[in-house]
């Protein structure tokens, strides 16, 4: 039986304070049905029975749903029921709509009339107050109704579109599998040492504090300079400072980059003082963030965005894991050492298995070129790209000052997969280049210029390009084709590091009963909590892992791993070493 289903929840958070109301569903034909779990016993009666009857769900935005429904019922149900998912279908068949939310994409394709918003929010409120089961059971009624007709409408037109293009199908139902994977990351959630956060965003207060003080002291009168507007007038107008670039708007741009371009050309202290006040401004409001959603033990259960950039990498959100900042940064000279409040629990270890410059090794797969093939499996690309880039720097650097000059290297190197030309470079390496250096650049990796220059020709023909070896297709906007390598490098990265995931989390569980498994994805690597009475499993076990992440034959230069585990927190990481 193909059933429609959408629930309605007090709010967004399933494993906080959050819960299930109703729920409604919608046949195949449309006939649609509704139920309340908060006005007695009757509808938690028909949820279970809707459950006990195995049906094929079709659902919009499914991880959602079966979270608020796994809460409801007290039990997991996601790995034991067929499903599907209209939010992915519509990613997977256009990667460019301007919204995939159900109303938009129901009064798009289908008509229903998208005004019932606005009525219930009369009722639910606004802000962080929204409560749904507030609004009054009629309205709601042809509300939470209308919804389940909505996703039935969507899959009936978006499915079998998917189901002609055998490659499209296959992607789609790797998505649908990292629903469940994601959802059992969301349950586990990530662990925050709430003092040691808390007295980091004491540090940043302090510092901000601080800067202000200095900053009086130095122009010889009180300037606010974490506000826009105060440091605009004081560095344009007051003291006559060329811009550097503009805002949308027109208006000077301030941002930290600029800043610290303007500073190389007249070094005045309060641009100094500027940059150190916004790095630890924006640093206690990130470790802020971190405090609002953590419970009392310091878990934290943030939301994974399995499908939501137009390249198809996954993201982050409530809060935001992927910018979570490190101790060092030639591009930012106060960095918020965020890492650190970040911790294994008791009685575990975390692993953290990175792939070794995937994007580049992909990038060099489309090249064609046997030399760059064989650099890519003998060498550390991004350490190559460095080491050319920086000459006699890096000749004379310890291995700290290596370790901060790749990580430049690597920014470099993506700058210039991408078509970035000699300024953009030296600006991302926050020093001058010499144009000798970027020949002997260009005379190692200059056929990653070439195939990029082909990717977009490719995207300027067709409109799209596909992920290599997968065969998603990912539009590319008309007026922007030079991102059509972004799109078809990063989507490819994507479709691996996913894939990755479900392998991952499934060997997990049968291999460690579930006592291992997967934390969190962080661009390109992902994070494993280790229970520590099963470290001497630990060897046998990653090895097996790193096979699964790295077993793509479709590529030329193969992909590859590097493993290294924290006792402590996530700044102090050290190599774990496989065994042959």
């Amino acid at each position: 039986m193909l059933l429609a289903y959408d629930t309605e929840t007090t709010g967004l958070r399933p494993f906080d304070d959050s819960d299930m109301f109703a729920f409604a569903t919608c046949t195949y034909s449309g006939r649609t049905a509704d139920a309340r779990l908060d006005t007695g016993d009757s509808g938690l009666r028909k949820l279970r029975a809707l459950f006990d009857s195995s049906p094929e769900l079709v659902l919009h935005n499914a991880k959602f749903d079966f979270a608020f429904t796994e809460k409801a019922l007290g039990k997991r149900l996601i790995e034991d029921y067929t499903f599907h998912d209209t939010f992915l279908q519509a990613h997977l068949l256009k990667n460019d709509r301007h919204s995939y939310k159900l109303k938009e994409l129901a009064w798009e394709l289908g008509g229903v009339p998208r005004d019932d918003e606005a009525l219930v929010k009369k009722y639910a409120g606004s802000g962080d107050d929204v409560d749904y089961s507030r609004v009054p059971e009629d309205i709601m009624h042809d509300y939470v109704t209308r919804d389940a007709f909505r996703t039935m409408l969507l899959h009936r037109f978006f499915y079998p579109k998917l189901q002609a293009e055998p490659k499209m199908l296959e992607c789609y139902e790797a998505e649908i599998d990292l629903l469940r994977t994601s959802l059992r990351m969301e349950e586990r959630g990530i662990r925050l040492h709430r003092g040691r956060c808390q007295s980091m965003i004491d540090m940043c207060e302090r510092v901000k504090a601080e800067t202000l003080q200095e900053a009086e002291r130095v122009i010889g009168r009180p300037v606010d300079i974490g506000k826009d507007a105060q440091v605009r007038a004081l560095l344009f107008e007051e003291l006559n400072f060329e811009p550097v670039a503009y805002t949308p708007a027109g208006k000077p741009s301030v941002k930290k980059e600029y800043l610290d371009e303007m500073a190389q050309a007249n070094p005045h202290p309060v641009l100094d003082l500027i940059v150190k006040h916004k790095s630890h401004k924006a640093g206690a409001s990130m470790l802020q963030g971190y405090m609002k959603r953590a419970a009392e033990n310091g878990d934290i259960h943030c939301n994974l965005n399995t499908c939501q950039a137009r390249t198809a990498r996954e993201s982050c959100s409530n809060p935001n894991m992927q910018n979570v900042q490190k101790e060092a940064n030639l591009k930012n000279r106060y960095p918020i050492p965020a890492r650190k409040v970040f911790v294994p629990r008791d009685g575990f270890l975390n692993f953290h298995i990175d792939y070794s410059g995937i994007e580049f090794r992909i990038a060099v797969n489309f090249t064609g070129d046997k030399k760059l093939f064989k650099l890519a499996v003998e060498d550390d690309l991004h350490a190559v790209g460095a080491s050319i880039l920086y000459g006699d720097v890096w000749q004379q650097a310890d291995k700290d000052q290596r370790k901060l000059l790749r990580s430049a290297g690597k920014n470099a190197n993506f700058a210039k997969m991408y078509g970035a030309g000699m300024a953009k470079i030296a600006s991302t390496l926050g020093a001058g280049v010499s144009a000798s250096k970027l020949r002997a650049y260009d005379a190692v990796f200059g056929s990653l210029e070439f195939s990029a220059q082909m990717m977009v020709e490719d995207a300027k023909e067709k409109g799209h390009v596909e992920t290599f070896g997968f065969g998603r297709r990912l539009f590319v906007p008309p007026d922007k084709p030079y991102i059509a390598t972004n799109y078809r490098i990063q989507g490819t990265a994507a479709e691996v590091l996913k894939r990755a995931q479900n392998r991952v989390h499934r060997y997990l569980q049968e291999a460690t009963s579930g006592e291992a498994q997967l934390l969190l994805p962080i661009h390109d690597e992902i994070i494993i909590e280790w229970p520590r009475k099963r470290l001497r499993d630990a060897q046998e076990i990653l090895r097996e892992v790193k096979k699964l992440m790295t077993d793509f034959p479709m590529f030329e230069v193969p992909l590859d791993v590097d493993i290294e585990y924290t006792t402590v927190d996530w700044s102090k990481k050290h190599p774990y070493r496989l065994e042959d």
